[in-house]
């Protein structure tokens, strides 16, 4: 009998990297339109990390069919610090510095 996860990798892997590039996206295109997004990157996209948790924790996720466990300290504080650190930072400093190639 074959592994039903398998089977689910391949859509899930694309679509976790399409929300991925979507938020990027989103912080992007609204850093054309309000320039303190980049005249304060580090800050504002620290922030956004930690607005993207909240909205994929209790917004997106209760709405798909994965399942949510118990809270957990250690488990909030990952989530906090990857989504700070890993998403908001990036893509703050990517759009600061496309807006400095000249992507406006």
């Amino acid at each position: 009998m074959k592994d039903p996860s398998l089977a689910t990798a391949p859509p899930g892997g694309a679509l976790h990297y399409f929300i991925a590039f979507s938020i990027v996206g989103v912080y992007f295109l609204a850093s054309r339109r309000a320039a303190v997004l980049t005249q304060h990157a580090i800050a504002l996209g620290m922030l956004y990390g930690i607005v993207v948790y909240f909205v994929m924790s209790y917004v997106v996720i209760p709405l798909s069919a994965a399942g949510q466990g118990a809270f957990s300290l250690p488990a909030f504080v990952n989530g906090i610090l990857i989504h700070t650190l890993g998403v908001g930072l990036p893509a703050a400093l990517f759009a600061r510095a496309a807006t400095r190639a000249g992507a406006r």
